[in-house]
Order: structure tokens, then C-alpha cells, then sequence
């Protein structure tokens, strides 16, 4: 399959190009919603307190500085944010709570109540504009899936009759069953989440999970990247997906987990979330429970995804698409918690 160095090529004529941070965001089906249906196993001993790491200096990751460009089709109407989400019955106070889903047995992980840093410092010499300023942001409880929703779990939903089946079911190079569902649409992972009970996460909830309350860089901290911590290309141009040309299994990186013990969150696949793109949205966003801006075209997606070298799995990259783009790198994972401000 032939590739540019920041964008796929369309996968059919129906497909658009991606922008990625100089990329592109999502768009639109009418799911229905289906009740939350998820139950708590009882929460264990928190084994982690939301302490910050030292400071440490940035690393420069090799990112390359070609400028994407891309062939827009014409944008359908993006659905309104769900308004009625998922809300848990078990409380999520400490770090090490789990809950478990009776709808389609995901694992989630408690994030806390509380602030983080959101966005990228000054001093982070990979930082886009879009990525700045960094700013305090206060976000309510929730819970998020500890991995990427898998093949196994997608399928259960397509053969429900409520999802479409992803525009890889049938390739053997993603579509094994503990492989994070990839060519779904930002409407595909919606009407998912919906019928499981749960909905896409914000934008600051995803970045949130993914680093913590320290401003660290990656998921695991401030060390550089590598296929020690996540599944991404090896250098920019070899298409490796650490020596798989394709996404692993979920969860096969645990050292790369994110302080909350969600896996993934660097790597693997793009992950849509629920917020439209916008440069300049961190200048004004809210400070407390922000869910992005109210018009746009394009929908967000954050993690990197395996076709892609170190330089974009930073937790505060931000991606976008045509929210109707199904690639081979763009999945999702899910939250349970009152939508903020909903």
C-alpha cells in the first residue's frame, strides 16, 4: 500500500486524506443510544498516588517537518455530542479502581477527580502551536476502557445489528481478535460506544488518562519513545509498527502504561474522541471540564498510531480527520462518566 510520510492515501474513492497535526478530523451516523450497562468489581487498594515526577528536559523525537496536504471531499453534517452518556453507578475515586463492562467485558480504569496539565510547554522543542498554551484544566471522575477496543468486541456489536463492520474485518493483518478495531469512521466508534453503555472521551479526558497530572511527555514519563513503551515505526520511513507492519495485540506494550494503568495511549492506533479540531482552542478553552468547540468540521484523534514514528506519541499531540475517514490506524477506546457540562 503506498503511504505519503504524514498521510495515507484515500484507502477508496470514497476516503479523504488525513490531516495529522497538519493532519485532518471526523464526522457522522445516527446510533442509537443504548442504557449504560456496566458493572463494578469491587475496587482494590489504590496502589498509586497522583504525585508529580521531577521536572525533566524534553528530548527532541525526530519528528519529521514535511507539510501535509491533503484532497477534502465535501463534509456531511457532523451529529450533535451525545447528551444523555453513560454514567457509572460505582464512584471512581483513586487511582487502581477498576470496573468491569457487562456489555461487552472491557476493563476500565478509574481517573480521579482533579487537575492536570493540558497541552505542551514552552520548553517541549516537538510542541506544535496547536498544542499551546499549556494550561491547568480541571476535569470530574471518570472511567476509561484500559485498552483500545479490540476486534473481539467490535464484532460483538456489528453482529447485534447496531455497528458497521469496519473496512478491515476481512484482512488478516488487523483483523485478529485482541487487535484494536481499526478502519472505523468517528460516527463507527460513537454508535460503539453508545451501545456499550459509555461514550467517546473528550479531548481533555483522553490527555488526561494518557499522562497524568505532571505534565510528563509520555504516557510512562519523559523518556523518549521507543518499542520498549509503544507500537510505532521504528524511524520515520519504515512502516515497521515495531517490526510487525501492523498493530500488535492490545496491551502488548505494559511498560507503557500511563500512570492510571491505561495501555496504548502512545501508539498503536489513532483514537477518535469526542471534540471538533481547532488550532486555537486551548487560548479560550474553559478551565473545568472543557468539551471543545461548537462548530467544525473535523473531529480529534490522539495516541499515534503504529505506521508512525516516536515523534507524534507525546500525550499532548494533537490529530485531527474527517470524522468519515476509516484507516488502517484510527480506533477508539471508550469512557463511563457524566459528559462535562452535559
Amino acid at each position: 500500500m503506498t503511504r505519503q510520510k504524514l498521510l495515507q492515501p484515500m484507502i477508496s474513492a470514497s476516503l479523504v486524506l488525513l490531516f495529522l497535526v497538519g493532519c485532518s478530523a471526523p464526522a457522522t451516523p445516527t446510533p442509537t443510544p443504548i442504557p449504560p450497562a456496566a458493572t463494578a468489581t469491587p475496587p482494590p487498594a489504590p496502589t498509586a498516588t497522583e504525585a508529580p515526577l521531577p521536572t525533566a528536559t524534553p528530548v527532541t523525537s525526530g519528528k519529521a517537518s514535511a507539510t501535509p496536504t491533503a484532497i477534502r471531499q465535501p463534509v456531511t453534517p457532523t451529529r450533535a455530542p451525545t447528551t444523555v452518556p453513560a454514567v457509572s453507578s460505582s464512584p471512581c475515586t483513586a487511582i487502581g479502581q477498576t470496573l468491569k463492562s457487562s456489555t461487552d467485558n472491557a476493563d476500565l480504569v478509574c481517573v480521579p477527580a482533579g487537575e492536570f496539565l493540558m497541552g505542551s510547554a514552552d520548553s517541549d522543542r516537538d510542541a506544535e502551536n496547536s498544542e499551546k498554551p499549556q494550561h491547568k484544566v480541571e476535569l470530574d471522575a471518570f472511567w476509561i476502557d484500559r485498552t483500545e477496543v479490540t476486534n473481539a468486541q467490535y464484532n460483538q456489536c456489528v453482529q447485534a445489528g447496531k455497528c458497521t463492520a469496519s473496512s478491515y474485518a476481512s484482512d488478516s493483518r488487523y483483523n485478529g481478535d485482541t487487535q484494536p478495531v481499526v478502519g472505523v469512521t468517528w460516527n463507527d466508534a460513537t454508535t460503539y460506544c453508545e451501545w456499550a453503555g459509555r461514550r467517546l472521551p473528550t479531548e481533555a479526558q483522553w490527555e488526561k488518562a494518557a499522562r497524568g497530572t505532571d505534565g510528563r511527555l509520555y504516557p510512562w514519563g519523559n523518556q523518549m519513545a521507543t518499542c520498549d513503551y509503544a507500537v510505532v515505526a521504528v524511524t520515520y520511513d519504515s512502516e515497521t509498527g515495531c517490526g510487525k507492519k501492523t498493530t500488535w495485540p492490545v496491551g502488548s506494550k505494559p511498560r507503557g502504561a500511563s500512570p492510571y494503568g491505561a495501555l496504548d495511549m502512545a501508539g498503536n492506533v489513532w483514537e477518535w474522541v469526542e471534540d471538533r479540531y481547532d488550532a486555537e482552542y486551548y487560548a479560550n478553552s474553559p478551565l473545568k471540564n472543557p468539551t471543545g468547540p461548537s462548530s467544525g468540521s473535523d473531529r480529534l484523534l490522539r495516541g499515534f498510531g503504529w505506521y508512525y514514528d516516536t515523534g507524534g506519541v507525546r500525550a499532548a499531540y494533537r490529530g485531527y480527520a474527517d470524522p468519515d475517514t476509516p484507516l488502517d490506524y484510527f480506533g477508539f477506546r471508550c469512557v463511563i462518566g457524566a459528559l462535562p457540562g452535559g
